[in-house]
């Protein structure tokens, strides 16, 4: 039995309440989680619903993504549709940050910034 912690529905819907990136990025996030909701619990039998500790979450182009696995996360990244400037959630975050700031894409900047040629300044 996995013993790590949980966090429910209703706690990922309060945090989202309190994030700081305004009532747009709020509004988004509930409408998702209810259709999470939703298609977890679809005849509403009002069960705790859970979501795992390794469930990402990113808003790509105004609309959550997610849940998602980390290998999912890096495969965006590869992809571009994460920039290191997406919003990025999972759970124990307090707060949506830039997905530059998340210690697990780390190594993929990096890499990303390895494979990019040097810049060059022009010669007046």
């Amino acid at each position: 039995m996995d013993d790590k912690p949980k966090l429910s529905i209703d706690q990922m819907l309060g945090m989202a309440q309190e994030l700081s990136m305004g009532p747009q990025c709020r509004d988004i996030m509930q409408g998702s989680i209810d259709n999470l909701k939703q298609s977890l619990d679809p005849n509403g039998l009002g069960g705790k619903v859970e979501l795992p500790n390794n469930a990402y979450f990113a808003i790509i182009d105004g609309t959550q993504q997610g849940p998602c696995s980390l290998p999912e996360m890096i495969e965006r990244v590869r992809s571009g549709a994460i920039t290191p400037d997406t919003y990025v959630w999972k759970s124990g975050l307090k707060e949506w940050i830039p997905a530059r700031r998340m210690e697990e894409l780390a190594s993929e900047w990096e890499k990303i910034a390895a494979q990019q040629p040097p810049k060059t300044i022009p010669q007046p």
